[in-house]
């Protein structure tokens, strides 16, 4: 019975967000080999990258600046690295908490 119906009918659109282009860094748990880490450096943007590093699965109150999962990428060489972290979900919505 849907032989006579055109198939642009079943067409779902869809909507991007973002680049059009981009690539996944994707690693298992546990410390990350040098050359992983210098490749996703690389991809960001080098000197100029700004990483975000977002700590909060583990479970502390507190990261500093100074926190060794942002160090890795400071020490490949990534203009700037920014440790992000809070345990309360309605800040982590805040525009303010995002822009930073």
């Amino acid at each position: 019975m849907l032989a006579g119906i055109p198939s642009s009918l079943f067409a779902q659109s869809s909507t991007t967000t973002g680049p059009d282009n981009g690539t996944l860094v994707i690693v298992g748990g546990g410390r990350l080999d040098a050359s992983i880490v210098d490749k996703f450096v690389e991809l960001a943007g080098g000197e100029n990258a700004h990483i975000v590093v977002i700590p909060s699965a583990g479970g502390r109150d507190t990261y500093g600046e100074n926190y060794g999962g942002a160090g890795v990428f400071r020490e490949a060489g990534a203009g700037r690295v920014t440790v992000l972290h809070t345990n309360n979900p309605k800040v982590a919505d805040t525009d303010v908490f995002a822009e930073q």
